[in-house]
C-alpha cells in the first residue's frame, strides 16, 4: 500500500509539473533601460514607460526610460545604485535593482509584475490596460470594481490573466499574473 501512495504522488507531482509547464509565461524585455548611465539618486523620481506585448507562449514586459506606444501611462522606474566592489569597479545593476517595478517567479520566466503609475486615475489606468490587453487578443471576462481596488479578469490566446489596481496616494499600483 506504501507503495501504491509513493506511485501515486510521482504521478500527481509530474502531472502538475506539465501543467505549470503549459502554463503562459510572462518575460521581460529590459533593453530600453540604462543600467550603467543612469540616475542612481533614490531621493529622485525618475520616469519610466511600459508596454506590454504577446510573445512566445505569453506576454513580453517592456519597460523603458524613453518614451513607448500602447498608450500606457508612465511609470515609476528607478534603478538603483550598486555600488562598487572591493577594488573600486561598478556592480552593473540589473532588473532586480529597479523600484518601481517587482517580478514574480524566477529566471526569465515570471508568472506576475507589478508597476506603479503615479499620478493617473484608477478610471484612467483601468481602460489604458483594458485596451492594451484587448490590442493583444485579451477579452475581458469580468471588472470587479471596488473603492479602493478593481479587479478585473482577461481571457487570451495564452491563457487568463488577472489585473488587481489599487489607488495609492499618488497613483495606481497595477499587479498583472497569470490565471483568473
Amino acid at each position: 500500500m506504501r507503495k501504491s501512495h509513493v506511485a501515486s504522488f510521482l504521478a500527481l507531482a509530474l502531472a502538475a509539473g506539465s501543467l505549470a509547464a503549459a502554463a503562459p509565461t510572462i518575460t521581460l524585455d529590459d533593453s530600453g533601460v540604462d543600467y550603467v548611465g543612469g540616475r542612481w539618486s533614490v531621493s529622485e523620481q525618475d520616469t519610466g514607460y511600459v508596454a506590454v506585448e504577446r510573445g512566445e507562449g505569453g506576454l513580453v514586459l517592456v519597460l523603458s526610460q524613453e518614451q513607448l506606444g500602447g498608450g500606457l501611462p508612465a511609470i515609476e522606474l528607478l534603478v538603483r545604485d550598486r555600488g562598487s566592489d572591493r577594488r573600486g569597479e561598478l556592480r552593473v545593476a540589473d532588473s532586480d535593482d529597479i523600484e518601481g517595478v517587482e517580478l514574480e517567479g524566477s529566471g526569465t520566466a515570471y508568472t506576475a509584475f507589478t508597476v506603479n503609475h503615479p499620478d493617473v486615475s484608477m478610471r484612467d489606468a483601468v481602460a489604458a490596460w483594458t485596451a492594451a490587453l484587448e490590442d493583444l487578443g485579451f477579452a475581458v471576462a469580468a471588472h470587479d470594481y471596488g473603492r479602493a481596488t478593481t479587479v478585473s479578469t482577461f481571457s487570451g490566446p495564452d491563457g487568463d490573466l488577472r489585473v488587481v489596481f489599487h489607488a495609492t496616494s499618488d497613483g495606481v499600483r497595477v499587479h498583472v499574473a497569470q490565471g483568473a
